[in-house]
Formats: structure tokens, sequence, C-alpha cells
């Protein structure tokens, strides 16, 4: 693996060794110039440095260990990027303006804060053990969120995607979730990484990994607002198989539990004003361990 600095928006990301020459050539830099976008890092002094300083859990506050990556970290940036099917990220990032690309991170973090107030709620819902699910109201869990009515209008009133009955996360999921731990972080020795895990449940009567996530995807040459495709959303695959992974090592799960859990995703979208299901088999999810572990070493190696 090669660490590569986009110098214009001061930001990093992976690529397989394998992929070098293919890389420049896309990025019309083969004869790896001064002073051009992208520099690969090949210094390891410098390699270190930025793995610590960028990589690590250092600005987390506790009970991150500060010397840690966390999962988002491995399945992110650190995790090499599929050229073929990145060639219109990699374009984008050549074409877009630093200026752009500052604006498009505000928007970023916007949408990331309308995400953490669904998850708030939604963890508060969870945690309610006391309260049945049929005498829960959404007041009781909105408090002073900065996206308050947006995260009261996404759990009650966005239709689930392409279901004829048109209901809401309050109407159709709620009612059949029976958590069993919410908002679990743990700190795996066995892979020196971290992380906290949406929710652990019954889903259906089910054993489930349940991620929580949102989005506001617009596909670019239609201009029409679109949920990811479920092969689209690679780095939340690879990170519902590191959480399993965590869940194992931490014996929260038996052997038998690890290789039924089931593994979903929630999504909201926040133009479509809809919400989606994704849903993956064991097989399929437990299948991207040779990538994350190939990441973890990589990383613990030149940390």
């Amino acid at each position: 693996m090669l660490l590569v600095y986009n110098t214009i928006h001061n930001s990093f990301f992976t690529i397989n060794k394998s992929d070098k020459l293919a890389f420049l050539s896309m990025t019309d830099n083969f004869f790896e110039e001064e002073g051009t976008q992208f520099r690969i890092i090949y210094d390891s002094a410098e390699l270190k440095q930025i793995l610590n300083d960028k990589f690590t859990s250092k600005y987390r506050p506790a009970p991150y260990d500060k010397s840690l990556p966390s999962v988002t970290s491995i399945v992110g940036s650190l995790s090499p990027l599929d050229l073929k099917s990145s060639r219109g990220l990699i374009k984008w990032f050549m074409n877009i303006s630093k200026e752009d690309y500052a604006a498009q991170q505000i928007l970023n973090k916007s949408s990331m804060q309308k995400g953490n107030d669904i998850h708030k709620v939604l963890e508060d819902i969870m945690l309610d053990e006391e309260t049945p699910v049929k005498d829960k109201t959404i007041d009781k869990y909105l408090g002073e969120l900065e996206y308050r009515d947006i995260a009261e209008q996404a759990l009650t009133k966005f239709p689930k995607y392409k279901d004829k009955a048109k209901k809401s996360y309050w109407e159709n999921e709620l009612p059949i979730i029976k958590p069993i731990h919410s908002e679990l972080f743990i700190i795996d020795s066995f892979t020196k990484t971290q992380g906290t895990i949406d929710s652990v449940c019954e889903y259906n009567g089910k054993l489930t990994l349940l991620d929580y996530k949102s989005t506001n995807e617009m596909n670019k040459q239609t201009q029409k607002y679109t949920f990811p495709s479920p092969k689209g959303i690679k780095k939340y695959h690879k990170q519902l198989c590191l959480y399993s992974i965590f869940l194992y090592n931490q014996k929260y799960l038996t052997k038998k539990e690890f290789k039924e859990l089931q593994h979903k995703i929630l999504m909201w979208h926040w133009s479509r004003e809809e919400y989606r299901l994704y849903e993956f088999d064991n097989d399929f999810i437990m299948g991207y361990q040779p990538e994350i572990f190939k990441t973890i070493s990589w990383f613990q190696k030149h940390k």
C-alpha cells in the first residue's frame, strides 16, 4: 500500500502498490514531478508522522485510546482505492477547486450533524428499556437537538424506500427491534482498533448488527437524488465486518452467533425524505476480512 497526499485539498488516501503506475498515468504525473497535486509519501519518517497525527485517535475524547486508529479510519481513507471504480472520484479531485472543495466539506459537516442528531435520538430510544414500544413518543427523545425538527421528520414521516405501505421508521422498524447493546464502544486488543457500534439487537427475532447512516447523494449525470447502490457502500460493508470481529474477539458473541449474525444498515436520505434498509448475509460481509487485515497490518507496520 502507498499513502497519497492531495496537496490542493490537504487530504490523504491510499492505493495498492500494484496500482501505482496506473494511478500516475491517470493523474498525468507519470514522472512524479515536484509541485503536482498528488504526492506519494515514500519517506518512512514522514509516513510515520502522518499516520500518527492524522489517523490515530489523538484528538478524540475519552474513552478512545489516543494511540490507536478508529474503525472509520481503517475502512475510510486508509482503505486502498479501487482504481477501476474510483476513476470518477480522482477526476473530481483533479477538477474541483480548493474553494469549492472547502464549501463541500462544510455541507458534509452539516449533513453529518443531522446524522448525529438522528443517532442521538435512536440511542436514547434504544437505551430506554423501561418504556414499552407502544408507549414511546418521539417528543420524549428529541431534547435540545440542533436539527430537532429534521430528526423528528426523518424518524416519524420519512416513508420506507419502495414500501407500498409508506410507513416510517417509527411505525415500520421500531416495533421489530429489540435492543441488546446500543452505542457500544469497544477497544479491540486483537486488531488494535476501536470504534462504537450503533446497535446489536434482535431484528424481527434474529440477532443483528445494525448500523445507522444518512446521505444526501445525487446522481451527477441525472441530477436526481438517489440512494447509493448496495455495491457503492463498500466502506460500510467493511465497517460491519470489523465490528463483527470486535464482538467475537471481546466475547459478546459465541462462535455460533458470530457465524449466524445478520448485518443491516438503515440509511436516511435528507433530500428524498425517505429511508432505506440494506441487508447483507454473513458470508458476504465476512469476505472483507483479508482486505481489512491487510490495511491494519500496513498501518501497524508503518505507524
